[in-house]
């Protein structure tokens, strides 16, 4: 099977499960809750979940409550970097605080926060298991958090950031969650802590290179080609 071929079976699987989990009342949260996952994203951090379970022998439905979360937690953090950067479009629709509003998009954020670790808690693995992926995905949070305000503090600044300033931020900004994806999808296939820091390490430099490519792609890419402008951060 292609690559591209699997990435789509696993994003479906992932898809389904994400719309059982994301209703309930009042339903316009909901709605807003799942506005940016049904609207687009190719679900590439469950991807890494799923894989990393499967190349230690794990089972793909096992981590699904796992690949889950953490597509949840991409999604919050997508929600809250809109309201930051005032963006009005995502996946070519309004940003979800522009479609609902300010207090429901925060509130939405918040529902996906909460969702993924309520799915993790509720899942068949074991109590050491989840406890370990309770535990990552905090801290991935964390990073995600303290990466983007040191974003936000490198575009205030007049001076261009070092080399190591700039991998210091994407390592928490983006790959953290590249990071936590490939570890927890370890952690559902096995309790052998080399073979999860060798997947842990592995996502978060993938999570380095994927952000170095596209911030290249953001000053050096053909627009025609990329659908995104280009010279927008440079300028920040």
């Amino acid at each position: 099977m292609k690559k591209t071929k699997t990435i789509e079976k696993n994003a479906k699987i992932v898809n389904k499960y994400l719309n059982l989990k994301l209703k309930g009342n009042p339903k316009t949260l909901y709605d807003a809750a799942a506005h940016l996952i049904i609207h687009g994203g190719k679900r590439l951090r469950p991807h890494m979940v799923i894989k990393s379970c499967q190349i230690l022998g794990g089972d793909t439905m096992v981590a699904i409550p796992a690949a889950s979360a953490v597509e949840m937690i991409h999604n919050f953090t997508l929600v809250h970097d809109d309201i930051m950067d005032n963006d009005e479009m995502r996946h070519g629709v309004p940003t979800v605080h522009k479609k609902f509003g300010m207090p429901i998009a925060i509130l939405a954020g918040d529902v996906l926060f909460s969702k993924a670790y309520q799915i993790i808690s509720d899942s068949k693995l074991s109590k050491d298991a989840k406890i370990q992926l309770v535990s990552r995905l905090a801290k991935a949070c964390v990073d995600v958090c303290e990466g983007q305000l040191l974003d936000v503090k490198m575009a205030e600044e007049k001076r261009i950031p070092s080399q190591k300033e700039y991998i210091t931020m994407i390592g928490k900004k983006t790959a953290a969650l590249f990071d936590v994806s490939c570890s927890m999808g370890a952690i559902c296939a096995t309790s052998n802590q080399k073979d999860i820091s060798n997947l842990s390490n592995f996502g978060r430099n993938l999570g380095i290179a994927f952000q170095i490519t596209g911030d290249r792609i953001g000053v050096m890419g053909d627009p025609k080609m990329t659908k995104k402008p280009v010279g927008n951060d440079l300028r920040e």
